[in-house]
Parts: C-alpha cells; sequence; structure tokens
C-alpha cells in the first residue's frame, strides 16, 4: 500500500528486533507502528489505513470507499485466521480445501477487470500481498479461482509490487506450514 501510494517509508527493524524493550514506545504495547512525525500508530489495520490515507488510496467515491473497506476487512479475516491456523498441519489443510475458498469466491464476485473498485486502492494492494502468502504456503490455492488468481498476476506487474513479489525477493516468508521443510 505505501509503494502504491508513494507514501516513503523507512522500515525499522531495530525496533521490532529490541521488542519487548521497545514496547513502551508503541501507543497499544504491540507491533506494528508506525511513526510519522509526532504521530505514532499501531494496530495492523490502524496502520494500513494511515498509510493508505496518506496515500490517496482509501477511495474517492463513496462507492469505492464502501468496497475498499470491505475488501480490507475481508483480507484481515482471512489473514487472522491463517495466524490462528499457523502450526497445525490439520488445520492448515481444511484452511486450504474448505474454508479459504468461499472467501476468495467472494473476492471473485467484485471484481471487475483486475480491481474491486474503480482504481487500484489499498484493498487491492491487501488482495495481493494475501495472495503472495497463500501462494508461497500452497502454490496451487488460486487455481480454482481464476479471476483472483488473473487479478493477482495483474498486480505482480506492477513496478511498486515487483520487489515484494520476485524471485529475488529478500522477504522471509510470513508463514510456514508446519510440513514445510525450509525451517
Amino acid at each position: 500500500t505505501a509503494a502504491m501510494g508513494k507514501v516513503d517509508l523507512n522500515w525499522d527493524q531495530d525496533t521490532a528486533n529490541k521488542w519487548p524493550e521497545s514496547k513502551g514506545k508503541s501507543p497499544m504495547g504491540q507491533l506494528p507502528m508506525i511513526e510519522d512525525g509526532d504521530i505514532c500508530v499501531s494496530q495492523s489495520m490502524a496502520v494500513l489505513r494511515y498509510v493508505a490515507r496518506k496515500g490517496g488510496m482509501l477511495g474517492e467515491s463513496d462507492a469505492d470507499f464502501a468496497v475498499n473497506e470491505m475488501i480490507m476487512e475481508e483480507y484481515f479475516e482471512i489473514f487472522n485466521n491463517a495466524v490462528r491456523l499457523a502450526q497445525r498441519k490439520a488445520a492448515w489443510d481444511a484452511f486450504f480445501a474448505e474454508w479459504l475458498p468461499a472467501h476468495l469466491t467472494n473476492f471473485e464476485k467484485h471484481l471487475k477487470d483486475n480491481k474491486f473498485s474503480s482504481k487500484i486502492l489499498a484493498g487491492e494492494c491487501c488482495v495481493a500481498a494475501l495472495c503472495y502468502i497463500l501462494t508461497q504456503l500452497q502454490p496451487d490455492c488460486l487455481d480454482a479461482h481464476p479471476k483472483v488468481k488473473a487479478f493477482y498476476a495483474h498486480m505482480c506487474t506492477f513496478d511498486e509490487i515487483k520487489p515484494f513479489v520476485s524471485a529475488e525477493s529478500k522477504l522471509v516468508p510470513y508463514f510456514k506450514r508446519n510440513d514445510d521443510k525450509r525451517r
């Protein structure tokens, strides 16, 4: 979202790496957090919305704003379920086989011309990030959802997104399946 919205961020891993020593800096006592001058914001979705607002990526019309909010909340629901299930193989298997397909179908209902609203907004960035995480865990998970798969392929063509999704990306996978041998 920051890259697509042209919001300049200084990624500070030192604060995260000094956790819990740096806990006192966070308004809610946890990460993630963002500092922007005198403003300090924590909580994942608050940070996302703050950055999206700075980058003009929340939608200009009421319709775009509403769709964007709905897509971001659907992303967050899927992500939270993934966090909850992260280290249980049977739960992961059920997540990919039973739970996730219904949510990807919800996304498909709202996709038109590789976007959810009249232009690329924060919700699209959330779904692209989610697709990246999911396909790292199970490469074929989008195959039964061609509109979501095409959307993700389209998002990966943006120069702002490429560094995060390319084979050369230095990002460490956020999740690993408990049967993953890459540990």
